[in-house]
């Protein structure tokens, strides 16, 4: 009876916020479709030509063991994270290539029965990291106007994923012990290379519409004569929440918290294996908490100093948008969603190969 009273309580809040989000979409129409606007841009000029390319090549080093010089050290890999070779691959690329290829990447491990589901929850605290083109080239250069800040900032956001990383070596351990090892499978490389293709292209189309949406969202909240709503806000989207942050380690901080934008583009990515929501939510708050202390710690040893923070400036969208750079964004996106559609198709000849 409790579970049900909490099942139709839950839903009733969310039905309510849906309306709210309804009229607000409605009344400030303007503020919403500007913010769409910026999301788009961000995806035609951002996510497209630096997350797909990368998103392709990590699943395509996956699946040839592009890693294979490690396979001698497994053992000590295991010993140390409590990974396999091809988790510990996983962990590599997700530090080097933005938010969400670790979560496709992990997805794509258990989806070929190589982890168990205990194991894929666990990667997750420790497999979402911002990459080093966003960090340094970005956040230091772009925002901080210091690539030395950037290149400190990404340090210490690896010494936070490597330090729970090993946090969670003993679980991992333990799931990884109730895995049935599958026999590796020889696949020719143009199949391999039209399935990561395909599968890269509809999962920047899934993070595009998500960056999309919570960027009308930011928008239309911001429009608010709600001051209470900065500390909502400031939890929604990363990019928008540094980009008027004058605190260094505020920055830090939600750097490694990501923002539930960032949340729903790694949900959307984990399609089997599911979330442990409360592990993954603490996870990201105590990445935040670690990268804060690792950078504190750096900055003091290396004795580096930053002169100005530029919050003005913004390398990401402009505030204007001429009805051209729209139509490429679109068109851009049309033509990765029309890539996507071959997913579908390849996913079935792999299987059957398979």
């Amino acid at each position: 009876l409790y579970g049900d009273f909490m099942k139709l309580t839950t839903n009733t809040i969310l039905k309510f916020f849906v309306f709210i989000i309804f009229l607000l979409l409605i009344f400030f129409s303007k503020e919403g479709q500007i913010g769409a606007q910026k999301g788009l841009i961000i995806a035609a000029t951002i996510l497209v030509p630096s997350l797909f390319p990368f998103t392709v090549c990590s699943l395509f080093a996956l699946k040839i063991n592009f890693f294979s010089f490690l396979k001698p050290i497994e053992y000590i890999i295991m010993k140390i994270f409590g990974q396999n070779y091809s988790m510990f691959c996983v962990f590599l690329l997700s530090m080097i290539g933005g938010y969400p290829v670790g979560a496709k990447l992990i997805n794509e491990l258990y989806d070929e029965n190589k982890i168990s589901k205990a194991a894929a929850q666990y990667m997750l605290c420790f497999c979402v990291n911002a990459g080093p083109a966003f960090i340094i080239s970005a956040v230091g250069i772009g925002i901080l106007n210091s690539k030395v800040i950037g290149i400190a900032i990404l340090t210490s956001h690896i010494l936070s994923s490597v330090l729970i990383s090993l946090f969670c070596a003993k679980p991992l351990k333990s799931a990884y012990k109730k895995i049935n090892n599958t026999q590796e499978i020889d696949i020719n490389f143009s199949n391999i290379f039209v399935r990561c293709i395909s599968e890269g292209a509809n999962s920047v189309i899934k993070i595009s519409a998500f960056v999309t949406f919570f960027s009308s969202l930011y928008a239309v909240l911001s429009a608010l004569p709600l001051k209470f709503l900065n500390y909502v806000l400031d939890t929604l989207e990363v990019t928008n929440t540094i980009s008027k942050c004058n605190n260094l380690y505020l920055i830090v901080f939600w750097l490694g918290f990501s923002g539930i934008s960032i949340w729903c583009q790694v949900f959307s990515l984990i399609d089997g294996c599911g979330i442990n929501y409360k592990l993954f939510i603490f996870s990201r708050i105590l990445h935040g908490i670690l990268s804060t202390m690792f950078f504190n710690a750096y900055i003091h040893i290396f004795n580096i100093k930053i002169q100005t923070i530029s919050n003005s400036v913004n390398i990401i969208f402009k505030d204007n948008y001429a009805p051209m750079h729209l139509a490429v964004a679109i068109f851009v996106l049309v033509i990765f969603l029309l890539i996507s559609f071959e997913s579908k198709r390849t996913n079935i000849l792999y299987n059957d190969l398979m």
